[in-house]
């Protein structure tokens, strides 16, 4: 994604986005399968929603940022600079311990089982499992 500032040509460009989106189906798939396996069935709507939300929140900015590095440097460096910006966004999610700790497909149940939610008491130790709400 880097590469595609270099270069203004339409064909570079072209060809840049499609080797940047060819692994888009993909982990679209590994992150939709590993929300579905995590998220308890009953929460998946509120999840999703919430998910949803903050993807569609921030689709406004990408054109305002867009549309001023346009104006200010022009073509080439602005998309020089959302393709670092993606790059860095690509090497931090890689070289973070939570997402490089995410298990095997076939470990997602297991890993998703958490233990029985517990109240602390005001005074910092321990009570019983939460009782379960009148709607379970």
């Amino acid at each position: 994604m880097l590469l595609i500032g270099f270069n203004t040509n339409l064909l570079w460009m072209g060809s840049m986005l499609l080797l940047s989106f060819l692994s888009v189906p993909a982990l679209n798939a590994a992150v939709g399968g590993y929300f579905m396996a995590c998220v308890p069935q009953d929460m998946s709507g509120r999840a999703n929603s919430l998910i949803t939300f903050m993807a569609l929140a921030a689709l406004p900015l990408a054109p305002l940022a867009t549309g001023l590095g346009l104006e200010w440097v022009g073509m080439g460096p602005t998309l020089i600079f959302f393709g670092a910006l993606v790059s860095l966004a690509a090497i931090l999610a890689w070289l973070s311990p939570q997402v490089r700790g995410i298990p095997r497909p076939e470990h997602w149940v297991a890993a998703a089982s958490p233990a029985p939610l517990e109240r602390a008491s005001s005074d910092g130790s321990q009570k019983s499992p939460a009782p379960a709400s009148p709607t379970e």
